[in-house]
């Protein structure tokens, strides 16, 4: 289990102190025993299906769209040198592999909603609110500072927003170019794995993943 794997590094790493990151998160008093179980747990149950559909998803795209497909083949054989494996180095090279899986998951996401709960205790007057929500039958309440929106959960539909013709142009049409150049996109229209500080804490490992299995297919 995560627990025992975990508990397994730690004496391993106070035996033979190196580096290793999470032992030295966990060292310094950053995270509890409990905080450190729960977001390894969260990592390994959350982000197997998660990744293996977007994988799917994507060398469906790609499957679909052939000139795209030679289009990526072409950068990797480009970037890796003959019987060289890919690493997170080489992947640095590859904006076109990078663009092939955003303009994947835009269309087709694994988790078409993610959502978080107002846990605000009392009302924010530090700084005033830029969004207003509809609460009700027609009410409309600040988002923040209104006490009625506490324990709220709001849900942000990205599968809605990777249709959308106000921010992606020809949505049907699978055109990863669109995310080559900078700017051009709104940065809160792509939210996959959310956003802030609640967002999924193993977004850069299954980015990873999904990247160099692209490349090794």
């Amino acid at each position: 289990s995560a627990k025992r794997s975990i508990d397994s590094r730690l004496q391993k790493h106070w035996a033979n102190p190196q580096g290793d990151f999470l032992c030295d998160i966990y060292s310094g008093g950053q995270l509890s025993r409990r905080e450190l179980y729960a977001a390894i747990a969260e990592l390994q149950i959350a982000g197997v299906e998660t990744t293996a559909n977007s994988l799917l998803w994507a060398l469906y795209n790609l499957s679909r769209n052939p000139h795209v497909q030679q289009k990526l083949f072409q950068e990797i054989q480009r970037v890796l040198a003959a019987q060289k494996s890919p690493s997170a180095e080489s992947l640095r090279s590859m904006p076109y592999l990078k663009a092939c899986l955003k303009e994947s998951m835009s269309i087709m996401i694994s988790m078409a909603c993610c959502g978080a709960a107002i846990r605000v205790h009392g009302t924010c007057h530090r700084s005033p609110p830029r969004r207003r929500v509809p609460r009700g039958l027609g009410v409309v309440c600040d988002l923040l500072p209104c006490p009625a929106l506490l324990q709220t959960v709001l849900m942000i539909n990205s599968h809605a927003l990777g249709c959308s013709e106000d921010y992606f142009r020809g949505w049907p049409e699978f055109r990863p170019e669109r995310w080559l150049h900078r700017g051009s996109i709104h940065p809160f229209s792509h939210v996959p794995f959310g956003v802030g500080r609640r967002m999924c804490v193993g977004r850069r490992v299954a980015e990873l993943q999904l990247h160099l299995a692209l490349c090794w297919v």
